[in-house]
């Protein structure tokens, strides 16, 4: 500490603070120490973590790059942050005495266990199907519409399966002729 003295730290973990500007302040290795009376942020931490800080005029300003991420008014001598605590963002710890274990129950993460369970099976209480899955790199014959070829052309194209479409509905196909990346939901997969 400042004055030479040193202070009791019963755990260490990771935080999540959203500042009055709506941005999200994740604090790592952060100390909890019941007896200082104030939260503070070591600013040779935030500059470590690529942060601007601007002391001037009574006023401070926190930055990453051009976006502002959090502002503050000197009281004091102190710089002051106004922001609130983003509970069940980050739950990291280490070392858990006991005196901390009355602190973590008011805390209780809002995620449900499910038992090694997938999350739909919880649900519907019904088993789920993988039928619909297929794997990467396997052939696949991917339909050509009418609109795209001539009379006499091949209806389909043989591809290599990418994976799932991120905008639209439909699957991912490398065509090693054209040498590109085509969709479709109309297509054959062959097992190998």
């Amino acid at each position: 500490m400042g004055n030479g003295q040193s202070c009791k730290i019963v755990g260490i973990g990771d935080i999540c603070l959203e500042t009055e500007l709506r941005c999200k302040l994740l604090l790592n290795k952060v100390r909890n120490v019941p007896e200082i009376r104030l939260n503070l942020i070591s600013t040779g931490q935030l500059d470590d973590k690529c942060y601007s800080n601007e002391f001037s005029n009574g006023r401070w300003k926190l930055s990453k790059g051009s976006l502002i991420v959090a502002r503050g008014q000197k009281t004091d001598t102190l710089y002051r942050l106004r922001a609130r605590h983003n509970s069940g963002q980050v739950n990291v710890a280490e070392d858990y005495p006991i005196e901390l274990w009355h602190r973590r129950l008011g805390h209780i993460s809002k995620n449900v266990a499910l038992d090694g369970d997938v999350p739909q099976q919880v649900w519907t209480s019904k088993e789920v199907s993988y039928k619909h899955l297929r794997v990467f790199g396997c052939r696949a014959s991917v339909h050509i519409s009418r609109d795209e070829r001539s009379k006499l052309d091949a209806k389909v194209k043989q591809c290599i399966f990418l994976g799932y479409a991120h905008v639209e509905f439909g699957y991912r196909f490398w065509d090693p002729n054209s040498k590109k990346i085509i969709r479709s939901r109309d297509v054959v997969f062959f097992k190998d």
